[in-house]
């Protein structure tokens, strides 16, 4: 695997990094052979922080917000159970930017 933890990443890129490799192994190194690995975590990490903040002005408890954002794009379902990811949990697609869009 070319792709090795950095200090620089957050908390949750190492998390999903984690996470991946042990329940999403064909995904991580579909990745890191295309060396898209690093931004698939960079996109996974700004989408859950995204979601954070709205589900915090939404009222949500500080916890709440990150159980729900770490589930939707950090801890994603076993490759096993799920093969193919919704396009909202894909690491490529960008959180939805407008009110119109939501989850």
């Amino acid at each position: 695997m070319k792709t090795q933890p950095k200090p620089t990443w957050t908390p949750l890129m190492y998390k999903a990094f984690r996470h991946w490799k042990e329940f999403r192994p064909k995904m991580v190194r579909r990745l890191d052979r295309s060396g898209m690995l690093e931004k698939a975590l960079e996109r996974a990490d700004e989408n859950a922080r995204n979601l954070i903040n709205a589900n915090e002005d939404r009222g949500f408890m500080p916890e709440e917000a990150r159980e729900a954002a770490i589930r939707a794009f950090i801890t994603l379902p076993d490759e096993a159970d799920e093969p193919t990811l919704d396009a909202d949990q894909d690491p490529y697609q960008p959180w939805p930017t407008t009110e119109t869009e939501s989850w």
